[in-house]
């Protein structure tokens, strides 16, 4: 039985060195910095009173000031301001299929209001693919983030803010951002180091270099996206877990840095030499049992 178990392990030791290293040599070059595809996403344009209508964005049922300024402001000089049920700004963008991006914004409300922002991912037709909402009453500024995976058929993104309630419902809307995904925080390797640990940067560079540039390694990123912020939280509250976590990790770092540090041939190179270890281990434990077996 323990023999078995060994070699279960080095199987799956094996296979997932494979795969590292397959995916590293098939990868793209990493893309540049990204950047947010809003268009006004601060509301700063026109710059002219709050009484313009801010550029870029579809208004509906929006009634005068369409705009405020500070103190109603998370940053810069405006913000964009709904004050009557179902008013609305919609923006449409053009998203690239198979990839994650950011979408990240920041909202109020008053007792009143009933802020909701929504953004859905569309096909080409318009169907909806994807959606994602949030909604809030009677708070000061929060700000709202996720991280989504777009469809190999998606098309475009419309963003939408909007307010309802009876009586005098005030929300407003603030540094709207989406983008294409090509470096983010490790959640789990900052809570359990910090951000300049070049434990953290390797993870980064790996991730940046070998998974956001294949499908498949955009699946597992947008995934771990999804469960990591919970859990680095947890980490961060639980300092005494950061030890366990910096060991926990020491494997995922030992392997992408010899990934980020060698060539196509050295990978190769190492792929065979490890598979003649494996292979020469299994044989030897075969034997050995053989052995036995006979003995017995």
């Amino acid at each position: 039985m323990r023999r078995s178990s060994v070699l279960v392990l080095t199987s799956v030791t094996l296979l997932a060195i494979v795969l590292v290293l397959v995916s590293a040599s098939l990868a793209q070059p990493p893309a540049s910095a990204a950047a947010n595809l809003v268009q006004n996403p601060g509301f700063e344009l026109p710059a002219t009173t709050e009484h313009d209508p801010p550029s870029n964005w579809t208004a509906y049922l929006v009634t005068d000031p369409e705009r405020d300024v500070s103190p109603n402001v998370h940053s810069g000089t405006y913000s964009a301001y709904l004050h009557n049920n179902g008013a609305n700004y919609t923006q449409v963008n053009t998203v690239a299929v198979s990839t994650i991006y950011k979408f990240e914004a920041y909202s109020m409300a008053n007792a009143a209001a009933t802020e909701i922002i929504r953004i859905d991912i569309r096909a080409a037709n318009g169907t909806i693919l994807d959606t994602h909402t949030w909604s809030g009453t009677n708070h000061g500024w929060e700000r709202k983030l996720r991280y989504i995976t777009t469809s190999s058929d998606a098309w475009d993104a419309l963003i939408t803010l909007k307010v309802t309630g009876g009586g005098s419902p005030e929300a407003w809307f603030d540094d709207l951002v989406l983008e294409e995904k090509v470096s983010t925080s490790c959640f789990i390797a900052t809570a359990a180091h910090s951000p300049s640990d070049p434990s953290v940067q390797t993870l980064r560079d790996f991730r940046d270099r070998y998974l956001v540039t294949n499908p498949v390694g955009r699946a597992l990123v947008s995934a771990y996206y999804a469960v990591a912020p919970p859990i680095a939280a947890f980490i961060d509250e639980h300092p005494a877990l950061k030890p366990v976590v910096r060991v926990a990790l020491m494997p995922a770092v030992a392997v992408s840095t010899v990934v980020l540090s060698t060539t196509l041939v050295q990978k190769l190179a190492m792929l065979g030499g490890l598979t003649l270890v494996f292979s020469a281990t299994a044989v030897w434990l075969r034997r050995r049992a053989v052995r036995e077996k006979v003995r017995v």
